[in-house]
C-alpha cells in the first residue's frame, strides 16, 4: 500500500538530522527556492560513494552481457568499472538550473518499507527521463536506484534502463532502434560483491 507523503522531503531531512543517516549523502541540507524548500535526493554523490568504496576495496569485478540470447562474461579492472559507472553520474539534477524540468514525487511504499523518491523529466527532449531512488525506511540507505534515459544518434534511438543495488551490482540494458525497423536489446551487469 501507497501513502503519499507531500511532507516527505522534510519529515526525511529531520528523522536524518536527529538520527543521523547511514548514508553521508542523505546529510545535505535542503536548498530554499522562492517561497518553498526543494530537495532532492543527492543520487551523484550517492554513486560517487560507490564508486569509491570499489575502487578502495579491490572486489573482483565482473560484466556479464546478454545480447541476442548470448551470453557472456568478462573480468573487469576498476578503470573499466568506473567507465561503465558513468552512465548513472552523467547528468545530476541536483544541478539548480534543471529543477524546474523535473517532477518530484515522494511515498511511503509500505510494501517495500522503503522511501522512494522519483524524479520525472517533463520534457521527453530530455536526456534523463526518469530517475527513481529507493531508501530503506527503517535507516534511510540506499536499496537500489533506477534511471531511463534516452538518446539520439542521427536517425536511431537508444533507449537505456539501468539499475543499480547498493554495494552489489548494477545494471544497463539498451534498446536500439535503428532506420528500417531494426532493433537490437543488449543487457550488461556489472558485479563487485556477490551474484545479480
Amino acid at each position: 500500500m501507497k501513502k503519499n507523503l507531500a511532507f516527505c522531503s522534510l519529515l526525511l531531512c529531520i528523522i536524518c538530522s536527529m538520527y543521523g543517516c547511514k548514508n553521508n549523502t542523505a546529510n545535505k541540507p535542503l536548498e530554499k527556492t522562492g517561497d518553498t524548500i526543494r530537495l532532492f535526493y543527492p543520487v551523484i554523490d550517492y554513486f560517487k560513494e560507490q564508486i569509491e568504496n570499489v575502487d578502495n576495496t579491490s572486489p573482483f569485478i565482473y560484466k556479464i552481457t546478454i545480447k541476442n540470447g548470448r551470453k557472456d562474461s568478462v573480468a573487469l579492472n576498476k578503470q573499466q568499472f568506473n567507465q561503465w559507472a558513468q552512465a548513472f553520474i552523467e547528468y545530476d539534477i541536483n544541478d539548480k538550473s534543471l529543477h524546474k524540468l523535473y517532477t518530484e514525487n515522494i511515498f511511503l511504499d509500505e510494501t517495500t518499507n522503503s522511501y522512494t523518491f522519483n524524479y520525472t523529466a517533463k520534457d521527453s527532449s530530455l536526456p534523463l527521463q526518469s530517475l527513481t531512488v529507493l531508501l530503506d525506511a527503517g535507516d534511510q540507505h540506499v536499496k537500489r536506484v533506477f534511471i531511463t534515459k534516452v538518446k539520439s544518434y542521427g536517425d536511431t534511438l537508444v533507449t537505456e534502463k539501468g539499475g543499480w543495488k547498493n554495494d552489489k551490482n548494477f545494471y544497463i540494458n539498451s534498446i536500439t532502434e535503428a532506420p528500417g525497423n531494426v532493433t537490437t536489446t543488449q543487457q550488461n551487469i556489472i558485479v563487485w560483491n556477490n551474484q545479480p
